[in-house]
This record gives C-alpha cells, sequence and structure tokens, in this order.
C-alpha cells in the first residue's frame, strides 16, 4: 500500500492533507523542542486505507482504516466522516508503538458514497488533525453472481462434456419483478434447469446447429433465488463433437438484471488436444 507523508510544525493544532496513506512527521506542543525524523517507519501517525470498495448493507461493521501511532506517548484518536453514513466509537485509544484497525458501523441506506476521514489525534504534549482515507462505500439493492456447480474447467477436444452452473441472485430490499437474461453460446446446448422460484424460458436464436441459447428468468426475487442450467457440448454442423479446436471457450455470458444494467461473472472451459 503506498504511503505518502510529508514534514509538518504544529503548535496545538494543524491539517495535513494527505493521500491513500500517510502521516505526519514532525510536531511541536507545548514544550519548546521539535521532533523530526526521516524513517517512515518512524512517522508520528502513519495510517493505510482498504483496496477498493466496500460493500456493505446498512448495520454492516466493516474495517476502514488502520492507524501507527508513533508519538512515543500514548495517544486518543477520534475519527469524523464527512458523510454521515459511519458511526464509530470514538475514542480510540492507541498506545505508543502500537497500531488499530479502526472500525465503522455502516448507517446509511442504499446507494454508494465516497467518504472522507478526518482523524483527530490528542496527546499529553500536543494534538493534530489528518485527513487520511478516502472510502469508497456501495450499498447495493441487488447482486447477481455465476457460479459452476459441476463439471471440469479443462476437457480434452471432441468428447461430450456435461455442466451445471447456477446464477445466484441475491436481493437487499426490492420488491420488483426481475428479468434476468443469460446466454449460452453455440458450441453448448441447455439440456435442463431448475430454479428456485419464477419461470424460465429458453430460446435458440440463429439457425439449426449454429444457434446460441438465450435464457430468460423471471422471478420476483426474495432474499436468494438461484437458477441452476445444466449443459453440455453439441455437434458441429458438421456433425463433429465440441470442441474441433484447443483453446478457451466461453461457457455462457454474464448473467444480467435486465431492468438495473447489473451483470455478473462469465463461465469460461479451456479445450485441450488429446
Amino acid at each position: 500500500m503506498r504511503i505518502v507523508y510529508g514534514v509538518i510544525l504544529l503548535v496545538f493544532s494543524l491539517t495535513v492533507l494527505l493521500g491513500s496513506s500517510g502521516n505526519f512527521r514532525e510536531y511541536g506542543g507545548e514544550r519548546t523542542a521539535v521532533y523530526q525524523i526521516t524513517d517512515n517507519s518512524s512517522s508520528f501517525i502513519a495510517f493505510s486505507c482498504p483496496v477498493g470498495s466496500l460493500r456493505v448493507t446498512n448495520g454492516d461493521v466493516v474495517t476502514v482504516l488502520t492507524l501507527t501511532n508513533n508519538l512515543n506517548e500514548n495517544a486518543e484518536f477520534y475519527i469524523t466522516p464527512d458523510v454521515n453514513v459511519l458511526e464509530f466509537n470514538n475514542p480510540v485509544a492507541i498506545d505508543a508503538g502500537d497500531s488499530a484497525d479502526i472500525q465503522a458501523t455502516y448507517v446509511g441506506g442504499e446507494g454508494e458514497y465516497t467518504v472522507l476521514l478526518a482523524v483527530d489525534a490528542v496527546w499529553a504534549n500536543g494534538s493534530a488533525r489528518v485527513e487520511t482515507c478516502t472510502i469508497n462505500i456501495t450499498d447495493p439493492t441487488l447482486e447477481i453472481e455465476k457460479v459452476l456447480l459441476s463439471g471440469n474447467k479443462s476437457v480434452r477436444m471432441g468428447e461430450k462434456e456435461y455442466w451445471t452452473y447456477r446464477i445466484v441472485l441475491k436481493n437487499y430490499g426490492s420488491d420488483e419483478l426481475l428479468t434476468v437474461k443469460d446466454v449460452v453460446p453455440a458450441e453448448f446446448e441447455v439440456i435442463g434447469f431448475n430454479q428456485s422460484s419464477g419461470n424460465v424460458t429458453v430460446t435458440q436464436t440463429g439457425h439449426g446447429m449454429m444457434g446460441a441459447s438465450k435464457i430468460l428468468w423471471i422471478v420476483n426475487a426474495g432474499d436468494v433465488e438461484y437458477l441452476d442450467v445444466e449443459i453440455s457440448t453439441k455437434m458441429n454442423p458438421a456433425g463433429k463433437q465440441e470442441f474441433t479446436s484447443p483453446g478457451e471457450y466461453c461457457m455462457n455470458n454474464g448473467a444480467e438484471i435486465v431492468e438495473h444494467g447489473i451483470k455478473s461473472n462469465a463461465l469460461t472451459v479451456i479445450a485441450e488436444e488429446k
């Protein structure tokens, strides 16, 4: 994780703008002495931030920041977000030389938020304010993913193969009727399916053995719904068993919640020569 740091002088209070991780390395307090160091690992206050977005729902407790106290004095830290979607148990006491993972409770609603965390440090000989992490928070209403339940990810060319994959739909509060779309490429055929609820239709696009299979799943989503799809390799128009060439094949596209444009991961399989 990148560390950004600078040297600053303060008496009782100050503000520092830093990047995704950082520290301040000089301070003055009631005493006339000013402390200055150059080794980043010994910075007076260092911090690191999470990588990527935090996916949460209301009430979740998540780690949003790691603080290290190198003040050579015990200190208390008060964390303040600029958007009121995180609650902290302030203050957080960190002994000299120790680090602490700072946790917060998410109290926001559905949506995406960018939150800047300010940290106020108070110790016997001074205080400081440091602007630390910018946290990206996502509270999704719906999520969709695809999981391979059975079948090999690597197969031999020209051999009949079978797979079952699952589309998982997670609902965090939507009460609407949803349409989930998936496409199975022309090298495969859909031989069966089973859903937790809703209605499923499978239609073939194109003509004859060249067509892909289009799956539509219409469901009024509960907390978690699933659709299991069984597929196999099929004969190509020349009458040969797929796969006829080595390489990586898309087993199916990412499933999509049509009303929201939310897509899952795709699944692939590798065909190898005999």
